[in-house]
């Protein structure tokens, strides 16, 4: 019900040109052998690993944060929808980043200025991030480790036209940058 609004958030990050790439609709799966939960997004009937990554530079993931709440509301006398809260989080993670810190966190955090978007929280504690989103161990981080997260809520009106809509859609994962524009050739290729 909030991909919608994910991807919303995932094009308005990707717009500040910070970050490369943004996963959506990501959740939590644990790990059998491990017995450790990780952020992963759907990838046709498979999950793919969406948390701590060394090579990938400055990215994001978006993933649920809990239940999503509802409160009736009534339309007309007959009919009625839903006023829904869902809790999200945003993760941002880079490895080696030298830019601020602070001045990355207060850029990010525009997305939280979207109509729809309330923001619960900012968490800039790693130890704590690395214990609730990643089954990785690390044994340190340095100075140009960035890892924050953003708790808020989503909220939108569930409308019983919304259940009778196409179940099937895909939307591609995860969302990257825009290609500087290609010039385009003003010869012909048969001349």
């Amino acid at each position: 019900m909030t991909t919608d609004k994910q991807i919303e958030i995932a094009n308005t990050i990707l717009a500040t040109g910070l970050v490369s790439q943004v996963f959506h609709s990501c959740e939590m799966l644990r790990d059998e052998t491990n017995n450790v939960l990780y952020p992963a997004y759907p990838k046709g009937n498979e999950y793919t690993y969406a948390g701590i990554d060394d090579a990938k530079g400055l990215f994001a993931y978006i993933r649920t944060n809990g239940d999503q709440v509802g409160v009736p509301l009534k339309i007309t006398s007959c009919s009625r929808s839903y006023d829904m809260d869902a809790p999200m989080r945003v993760v941002f993670f880079s490895d080696n980043e030298g830019r601020n810190h602070e001045e990355l966190v207060r850029k990010l955090s525009s997305f939280t200025f979207m109509n729809g978007i309330t923001l619960q929280r900012v968490i800039t504690d790693k130890w704590r991030l690395i214990r609730e989103e990643s089954p990785i161990f690390r044994s340190r981080f340095d100075g140009k480790t960035f890892y924050v997260a953003f708790d808020v809520l989503v909220a939108f009106i569930l409308l019983p036209s919304d259940c009778q809509t196409d179940l099937c859609v895909t939307h591609p994962n995860p969302l990257k940058k825009c290609p500087a524009a290609v010039p385009m050739s003003s010869s012909s290729a048969t001349s």
